[in-house]
């Protein structure tokens, strides 16, 4: 056990010393890409400087009597220039080596951090076996179990965000085309069987998305029913449930109205009113999934934050 307790010691310190050193890298990186912008620079500096020194060489006797006394004291002088800039370029190069020497260098520690966390997590598993066999009313307990439990609670937070995602990225798809029909519809420079046509393309587009947009928002319902069965969001639940219901409706709306539209179009002003209402709703949609979507997040924070007091509090514990 003790052998087992100096191991578990040793690896989170070296856990800690590869997120320190993965703070560092980010850091060189940083250097680096700046450190080749100014490579780049110098490199143009440089071209620069060679061509004026061709440029002189190939002077002739006319031009020279035209534009210098001395050719060969300004060639020097272009030559010199040419040098220093050869050399500034070649010390830049210099430094960006460096740097990815020793980005490299700790890429390899960063790269152990892996294997690392998988030993420490099995010695850690082991020593909770053996504290909770030899006590099974050890103060760890609770702090696991509350920990198992935040970690699915985390699980179906990740899962709803990714479901609500792909409904608004969904939806930005269908409100571009709307927004794009609404702009033609008001487009006095072309003839109005053109624009028609061009409205017709448009919404179109947008009612064939629909049914992928409904299918999404169905998982996305579903993985908020998921959240909904922990105790704690029961009164999130009665807040945000009428909300999600009218977003359901919203969908169904939309699709009505843009099937009206592809049937047949009525008067221009017509149309335009319309589209303006269809847009309405694609912007409300959105409002409200977005809102949604804000407070998954703040949830899944809260949650990730509570965890990482609750890992460091059991790893006290199993000291």
């Amino acid at each position: 056990m003790e052998d087992i307790s100096e191991r578990i010691q040793e690896l989170q310190t070296q856990l800690e010393t590869i997120q320190r050193s993965q703070r560092y890298r980010e850091e060189l990186r940083r250097k680096l890409e700046a450190a080749g912008q100014e490579r780049e620079r110098l490199a143009v500096v440089m071209d620069k400087e060679r061509r004026d020194v061709e440029q002189m060489e190939s002077w002739s006797l006319k031009e020279l009597f035209v534009k210098v006394t001395d050719k060969e004291a300004q060639l020097e002088k272009e030559k010199e220039e040419y040098l220093q800039a050869a050399i500034a370029l070649k010390e830049a190069e210099k430094e960006m080596e460096m740097i990815r020497f020793e980005v490299g260098v700790l890429e390899e520690k960063i790269n152990k951090q892996e294997s690392l966390q998988a030993e420490l997590e099995e010695l850690l598993r082991q020593r909770e076996e053996d504290i909770l066999r030899r006590n099974p009313d050890h103060p760890v307990k609770p702090v696991m179990q509350k920990i198992a439990r935040l970690r699915q609670i985390e699980r179906e937070l990740v899962e709803a965000l990714d479901r609500g995602g792909d409904v608004r990225l969904n939806l930005i798809e269908v409100g571009r085309h709307i927004h794009s029909a609404k702009s033609w519809s008001h487009n006095v420079m072309r003839n109005a069987m053109y624009r028609r046509r061009m409205i017709v393309e448009e919404v179109d587009g947008a009612r064939l998305r629909l049914p992928k947009l409904r299918i999404e928002f169905v998982k996305f319902e579903s993985e908020l029913k998921e959240v909904f069965q922990f105790p704690e969001f029961k009164h999130w639940e009665h807040d945000q449930w009428g909300g999600l219901q009218r977003i359901q409706q919203l969908v169904q709306e939309l699709s009505g109205l843009t099937q009206v539209f592809v049937q047949g179009f009525m008067r221009d002003l017509m149309v335009q009113k319309q589209l303006h209402n269809t847009l309405t709703l694609i912007d409300n949609l959105g409002h409200q999934i977005t809102a949604t979507l804000k407070r998954l997040d703040l949830e899944r924070i809260r949650i990730s934050e509570e965890l990482s007091e609750l890992e460091k509090k059991k790893q006290e514990l199993l000291r």
